[in-house]
């Protein structure tokens, strides 16, 4: 069955955004869609809902298998952030997933830098944030979020989804109204510390050894801790505290 989640918006269940909600059977990405409206002037807080994605992508323009049962979405934000902040968007939203997943369902979610959300290691969460921006100021930021909810997924050994865990199916619709809170109260905070420090009490990539991988280098060795635009900081094998604002992250065993 199509999602249909105008009643949330109607519930006043996403108050610090004021926006609409888009909700489609099927769409080839929720991305695309949300670009345009942006660039029309949708308001912030306005989101695309879909039940399903033909063309799904996650980062580095990968697919992103996006099966029915998934809950996928995007959220259209106008942030009064410099573009250098831009990536806190990201850690903001994984945040409010995890503590979503916690509250709602007592499973251990944790983070993976810069934009997984994991239980068991295994990735049930992933984030893309699409920025159209000036020099120094930002107009919009398309927060894509892709849920594995009621997939069974067992196949992929990267990956699980909120039924494969509990063993039951669960109400998207419940989940969706919990998110959208939850995203709603962590972007009040997302030029606070205390975001930054929420972050790091869910972190599984801090003081582990990883492996980044950016446009231009490898970097591998400890991540010791996050800098307050939310790149990642990489003690490398000669002992130098590397910045890394951008890049595809593996944790090393």
């Amino acid at each position: 069955m199509p999602l249909n989640f105008v009643e949330i918006m109607k519930a006043g269940t996403f108050p610090a955004l004021e926006g609409k909600i888009h909700h489609f059977h099927q769409v080839g990405s929720t991305m695309d869609v949300a670009r345009e409206l942006a660039r029309k002037g949708a308001a912030e807080g306005t989101v695309v809902v879909a039940g399903r994605q033909t063309r799904g992508r996650g980062r580095l323009n990968r697919q992103w298998h996006s099966p029915p049962g998934g809950i996928y979405l995007t959220i259209i934000l106008r942030p009064k952030i410099t573009p250098v902040y831009a990536p806190r968007l990201s850690l903001m939203a994984s945040v409010a997933v995890a503590n979503t997943i916690r509250e709602l369902f007592g499973l251990d979610a944790r983070l993976k830098w810069p934009n997984d959300v994991l239980i068991g290691g295994k990735k049930v969460c992933g984030i893309l944030a699409e920025m159209d921006a000036g020099t120094d100021t930002v107009n919009f930021v398309n927060l894509g979020l892709g849920v594995n909810a009621n997939s069974t997924i067992s196949q992929f050994e990267s990956a699980t989804s909120l039924r494969d865990e509990l063993g039951k199916s669960i109400s998207r619709k419940e989940f969706l109204a919990s998110l959208l809170e939850e995203i709603s109260r962590q972007y009040a905070l997302l030029t606070e510390p205390e975001l930054l420090e929420r972050w790091r009490s869910l972190s599984a990539t801090l003081n582990r050894r990883v492996k980044v991988t950016t446009q231009s280098e490898v970097i591998e060795g400890q991540a010791v801790d996050i800098e307050d635009t939310g790149a990642l900081l990489v003690r490398d094998c000669d002992g130098m505290v590397r910045a890394v604002l951008a890049g595809d992250c593996v944790h090393l065993r």
